[in-house]
């Protein structure tokens, strides 16, 4: 693609800080995610406070790694796995975004469930967090080892955690009809459980682009498409 090795170093260094990049976005997501369940569970308003306004980072990540992206292809009019590894940082960008998003919805409640004297139960809900910090951290190791095999073993488990946010919904609903809780309890908390139901699905998403990636094959979309 560029006839010079000189050339060819400077964009594989810029490629390589651009992946370098999108992973430390991708920790700092995550250590927002851990922080708000912890939050959440140990009735921590303050944690939960200080922990969302780290979105503000995770923000900035998104829009400066997009401008990277436009700019290496501008000047380097990259081609074939290179091209497809741009794409997928930026659209990986924006899912990290995502999950940084639904952190901060979990911190809300957290603070939401604080203020109300609520103290739990919160099961399943530390479960689901489990796995999808699991789940984005094999998406980020697929995207950085090129491992297909990784990114279609985290598409996988994303039923897991679709199950027990229908379990989470299903007790909170029997605990409001049985008299045992406050609506005004169980409701935020059946909205921690979509959160975390929604940032493993964006771990899923992350999980397509690498193998998109990789294969230059689109997975989204299962049988959905038309033929």
């Amino acid at each position: 693609m560029h006839s010079s090795s000189h050339t060819d170093r400077a964009f594989e260094a810029e490629l390589t800080a651009l992946r370098d990049r999108l992973q430390r976005m991708a920790s700092r997501a995550d250590e927002m995610l851990a922080n708000a369940v912890v939050a959440l569970v140990e009735v921590d308003a303050q944690l939960a406070k200080d922990t969302a306004e780290r979105d503000r980072i995770v923000n900035q990540d998104e829009v400066d790694i997009d401008e990277q992206c436009l700019g290496m292809l501008a000047r380097w009019q990259p081609m074939a796995s290179d091209l497809r590894m741009i794409f997928a940082c930026s659209k990986m960008a924006a899912d990290i975004e995502r999950i940084s998003d639904h952190a901060v919805n979990i911190c809300e409640r957290a603070q939401e469930l604080a203020e109300a004297g609520y103290r739990g139960p919160y099961r399943r809900i530390p479960r689901m967090a489990e796995i999808a910090r699991s789940m984005l951290k094999d998406a980020m190791t697929a995207f950085q080892t090129l491992d297909a095999d990784l990114a279609r073993a985290v598409l996988a488990r994303d039923d897991e955690i679709d199950g027990l946010y229908h379990e989470v919904f299903k007790s909170q609903t029997e605990r409001i009809s049985r008299g045992e809780a406050d609506v005004l309890h169980c409701i935020p908390v059946q909205n921690v459980a979509k959160y975390l139901e929604g940032i493993a699905d964006h771990c899923t998403a992350l999980a397509e682009h690498v193998i998109f990636m990789v294969h230059g094959l689109d997975v989204r979309h299962p049988g959905k498409l038309s033929r």
